[in-house]
This record gives C-alpha cells, sequence and structure tokens, in this order.
C-alpha cells in the first residue's frame, strides 16, 4: 500500500480527480491502485473535493403527503346518519 509519503502531491492529486471519474467505489480504486484509502480522502478533503457521499444515490427519498384528519365528531355524526 502506498501512503502520503510515497508518493507527490501532484500525483495524489492525480489519483483523487482519477478515482472521482472512476465507476467503482473509492475502496475499489485504492485496492486496484494498491493507494491507502484513509489518504486518498485525505488528500481529497485538502482538494476541497470531499462530500459525504461523491457518487450519487440511486434511490430517491418519498416523502409521504400529509393528510387531513377527519373530525372523530363529524365522523361519528355521518356514520350515525349512515345508519338510520
Amino acid at each position: 500500500m502506498l501512503n502520503g509519503k510515497d508518493l507527490s502531491k501532484e500525483q495524489w492529486e492525480s489519483h483523487v480527480r482519477a478515482a472521482m471519474e472512476y465507476e467503482g467505489s473509492n475502496q475499489e480504486y485504492c485496492r486496484l491502485h494498491q493507494l491507502k484509502s484513509s489518504t486518498l480522502s485525505g488528500y481529497k478533503r485538502r482538494m476541497g473535493l470531499a462530500s459525504k457521499s461523491s457518487k450519487k444515490s440511486e434511490f430517491i427519498e418519498i416523502v409521504p403527503k400529509k393528510r387531513k384528519t377527519i373530525d372523530p365528531v363529524w365522523l361519528s355524526d355521518f356514520l350515525k346518519a349512515l345508519h338510520s
């Protein structure tokens, strides 16, 4: 595994850019290039490119619509009227 001292700043920055374009995860990129993922993450953060998730999630958040509540007294009166 290569750490921060094994490569120059420019080489690490090149790896950061390549990892961002890589289709797989950062972990996979680091394994493929025998890099320490923590060092890659550090350079990414120093370059201002770190985020909680660099890959967009394929999941979307579904927010349920708020339903209006029915007045229980009205419902009771309505049901009584149906059965009369």
